[in-house]
């Protein structure tokens, strides 16, 4: 039987997949293949050793300040040497010369050195000119309280006080009644009321015997004197009140009582009807010997005295109206000077309370037709009863005329005369 032929692939008969053949000779070297694509950067290396010193270099040239500057304009462009440097001051960099141009080498400033020492202070500079005046700022916080200041220096001495009222007045007694428009009584129990519809007119104050809770008063009462005080006013209204003093002791008028007084100050008009009333009874206490109670004075000549009489006499100082309380007064009366009446006529000084004369001093005139200044100066006793009263001084002559002379007092004027009442 002859051999199978070869074949590859399938076997044309059976289907079946023919094995491999023989590896055969290598084909001849193929043509070379277009550069590839450039790969990724690979990892960077290590460092490799430091290589070894280079050869020393020549020495510089160093530079050599010439100053400064304003501008890079103004340094100059000849006569230059190389190294030559100067300071811009609009810049404040520094700047070389190489030979042949001018370099910029920035900042001519080292490091901060060390703080120095504090140099000495300087004289004092001449004041500035005052600013203006800034605007009021807020309060502060009330601040701690300062030390107390040492005693200042005792001040010289003031001058003397005008004259007080006599004694101080005291509150004896207050209560409270029921206003009564009535101008006749008080017989009411708990009423008070006035002699008039006005503060200022009434010269009575009536006060029943009884206060408006039927306190019985008449102890109280009975230590009202003459020269004391009565207070009145609406309670409920502090605007409706009048101070009264007493001019004569208060009348027992069975269930109540009137008070002779004189108006001495006041407020508003009296109280509504039946309105609740404060009474207070002011008791002046002791007034000491010397006290001055009344004063008056004339600064200026009187006029030429010719009356005779006594009951002609001309009034020369009239002193205002006081309540005395009963007790000893002394009277005093002077002038600096006078032109008195001649040929040994005589003046005579008449003392009055009220329309009483309390009495007389005579004084002679010049015993010839000359006359000669005289002053006078007299100092009596009385013991007013207790109310109000006015003094005075009077003067008649027997024949020809008097002047009594009066100044208000300095250099080269003589004093003034005056009547003087003060507590014996």
């Amino acid at each position: 039987m002859s051999p199978e032929p070869s074949w590859s692939g399938r076997h044309p008969a059976t289907g079946d997949v023919a094995p491999p053949g023989a590896q055969g000779p290598p084909g001849p070297t193929g043509p070379q293949g277009p550069i590839g694509p450039t790969g990724p950067t690979g990892p960077q290396g290590p460092s490799g050793p430091t290589g070894p010193t280079g050869p020393q270099g020549p020495a510089g040239t160093g530079i050599t300040m010439k100053g400064q500057v304003p501008t890079v304009a103004d340094l100059p462009a000849q006569g230059n040497t190389q190294g030559d440097a100067y300071t811009v001051a609009a810049d404040g960099n520094l700047y070389v010369w190489d030979g042949t141009r001018w370099n910029n080498t920035g900042p001519m400033q080292g490091p901060a050195g060390p703080q120095g020492p504090a140099g000495p202070t300087g004289a004092q500079g001449p004041a500035g000119t005052p600013g203006a005046t800034g605007l009021t700022g807020d309060t502060g916080p009330q601040g701690d309280t300062g030390p107390k200041g040492d005693p200042g220096n005792t001040g010289p001495q003031g001058p003397i006080g005008a004259t007080g009222p006599p004694g101080v007045a005291n509150a004896v007694y207050t209560q409270t009644w029921t206003w009564t428009t009535k101008t006749a009584d008080a017989a009411t129990a708990g009423q008070i009321g006035i002699n008039a519809v006005t503060w200022a007119v009434a010269t009575l104050v009536n006060l029943n015997e009884k206060t408006s809770d039927n306190s019985d008063v008449t102890v109280a009462i009975a230590k009202a004197k003459v020269g004391d005080e009565v207070y009145l006013q609406q309670k409920t209204d502090g605007t409706r009140w009048a101070k009264y003093r007493i001019t004569a002791l208060p009348t027992d008028q069975g269930t109540w009582w009137s008070f002779p007084v004189t108006y001495e100050d006041g407020g508003g008009i009296p109280p509504s009807g039946n309105a609740a009333t404060t009474f207070s009874l002011l008791v002046q206490g002791i007034v000491a010997p010397g006290t001055e109670l009344d004063y008056t004075q004339i600064t200026t000549n009187t006029a030429s005295i010719t009356a005779t009489t006594e009951a002609t006499a001309v009034t020369v100082l009239t002193g205002s109206s006081v309540v005395y309380d009963g007790t000893r007064v002394r009277i005093e009366f002077y002038f600096p000077s006078s032109a008195p009446p001649a040929n040994g006529n005589q003046c005579t000084f008449v003392f009055y309370r009220d329309t009483a004369v309390v009495g007389q001093h005579s004084w002679w005139g010049a015993s010839a037709s000359t006359q000669w200044p005289q002053g006078c100066y007299v100092a009596t006793f009385d013991t007013p009863a207790a109310g109000a009263h006015t003094y005075k001084v009077g003067v008649f002559v027997t024949a020809n005329n008097l002047t009594i002379k009066a100044g208000a007092g300095g250099s080269g004027t003589i004093l003034p005369a005056y009547l003087r009442i003060t507590k014996a």
